[in-house]
């Protein structure tokens, strides 16, 4: 039996691009001796700061509030939540074009979790957690990307 390999894989939950590698990841899991760890990191931290169009600040303004909601939901349940969670998420955001406050309550109770956990997407009471998990993988990979971040080996990239 072959060894396995690990990977770590950053995401926000609103970001498009992440999602569609967040699929391909899943099939090299189906074919590849890898076991992957799900993170968050957040673009809404990424471009804090940043001068930003008017739209895109908005969008960053917003962002906050799901992947707070992965964070205190991973602080409750655990690990094992965080990848239904963004399945979750990204099905209602990106394939269902639902408002963030639409998806967060509907992959709640898709997954028969606790609804009071939406009450996070509006609280910075988890933000020390996402900024320490957002930082680990632009330590890995600088702070000129986006997402995903995904580390193979301890190998990084964006």
């Amino acid at each position: 039996m072959s060894e396995r390999n690990t990977a770590e894989f950053w995401f926000d939950p609103l970001c498009p691009w992440a999602w569609m590698t967040s699929r391909w990841m899943m099939e090299v899991e189906k074919v590849r001796p890898v076991d992957v760890t799900w993170s968050v990191m957040s673009l809404s931290v990424l471009n804090e700061g940043r001068d930003l169009p008017a739209d895109y600040r908005a969008v960053m303004d917003r962002g906050w509030g799901p992947v707070r909601v992965v964070i205190a939901t991973r602080d409750k349940f655990g690990d094992e939540i965080v990848k239904p969670l963004y399945d979750a998420l990204g099905e209602r955001i990106h394939h269902r074009r639902e408002a963030y406050d639409v998806a967060i309550a509907g992959a709640l109770a898709d997954l028969d979790l606790p609804a009071e956990l939406a009450e996070a997407a509006t609280t910075d009471e988890h933000d020390e957690a996402l900024r320490a998990g957002h930082q680990r993988a632009i330590d890995l990979v600088g702070d000129d990307v986006g997402t995903p971040v995904v580390a193979v080996n301890g190998v990084a990239f964006f």
